[in-house]
């Protein structure tokens, strides 16, 4: 089996892939806040939710890449990208195109700019990803999100709760 690499498809499986059909690709995330609530999008091959984001261009940074992922996504703008928040490594295969990532995910902390959404029609043609929506973050439960998001989520809520609160948005009584 050295031939192969066991990777997480986007329905949270694990499957043998051939070490060829695997590439190397650093990939940005952003937990986007307006107020308390986080943005989300849902994915096409599950219905479950994820954070706007994608790959890394060549040539792009990864702030420009992560406000570009964003917009193409959601249509709103970004601002106060912070220093990472997390970074994970992730071999992955993605069944509908047929590819595998050897995937540097990293994952930032923003605010929102603009907050409305432009709708799916008119949002830029995304294989994954639809209807981008805010949702309370404390009310996100583990088992509404994609895998891997659903395993990074408690690794950084502390991390974030930590951000609402230095920026003055606490939980009402």
């Amino acid at each position: 089996m050295e031939n192969f690499i066991e990777c997480l498809t986007s329905t949270g499986e694990k499957r043998m892939i051939p070490r060829e059909k695997i590439r190397p690709r650093t990939s940005v995330y952003a937990f986007i806040f307006r107020g308390r609530d986080l943005l989300f999008v849902n994915t096409k091959t599950t219905g479950k939710k994820w954070i706007p984001g994608g790959e890394v261009e060549a040539g792009e940074t990864q702030e420009r890449a992560l406000q570009r992922e964003t917009w193409e996504e959601t249509g709103i703008t970004i601002s106060g990208i912070h220093q990472p928040i997390h970074e994970e490594h992730v071999f992955f295969f993605y069944d509908p195109l047929d590819e595998g990532y050897e995937n540097h995910l990293v994952f930032y902390i923003c605010d929102a700019l603009t907050e409305e959404f432009i709708s799916d029609r008119e949002l830029i043609p995304d294989e994954e990803t639809y209807e981008p929506h805010w949702y309370p973050i404390d009310q996100v439960r583990l088992e509404a999100l994609q895998p891997c998001l659903d395993e990074i989520f408690p690794r950084v809520k502390e991390q974030l709760f930590s951000y609402l609160e230095a920026h003055g948005r606490t939980m009402k009584s």
